[in-house]
């Protein structure tokens, strides 16, 4: 998923913020995510953007959600999106949606 936001790169100051937190290096951070020291260097200059699973390996490493990287996407109009990117959120949507519909089943379930 290729997300930033209009006007300034809120991926590439969140981990810029988490990595001086954590004082890690562009070095470590690839070393621990698999890819290359460049590619964080890219991600840091706002040049490339992370796909879905490099941010879902960046929120484990760094022991934080994965919107702490992508920030609040309900108000879409602040995003830019890729169209495969749209579908992938329509999926994540339905599922979460699924899945409260499960817990709220569970919980029903629980009190009888």
């Amino acid at each position: 998923m290729k997300i930033r936001k209009k006007g300034n790169n809120f991926f590439s100051e969140q981990l810029r913020k988490v990595m001086f937190e954590k004082n890690l290096n562009q070095q470590e951070v690839a070393d621990n995510i698999g890819v290359a020291q460049s590619v964080v260097s890219n991600w840091l200059k706002g040049e490339r953007n992370p796909s879905l699973s490099s941010i879902k390996n960046l929120s484990k490493f760094f022991d934080v959600s994965m919107g702490y990287f992508i920030g609040n996407i309900k108000d879409e109009d602040t995003f830019v999106f890729e169209d495969k990117d749209t579908k992938i959120i329509k999926l994540l949507e339905e599922n979460i949606k699924i899945g409260k519909e499960i817990l709220k089943e569970i919980k029903t379930l629980k009190n009888k």
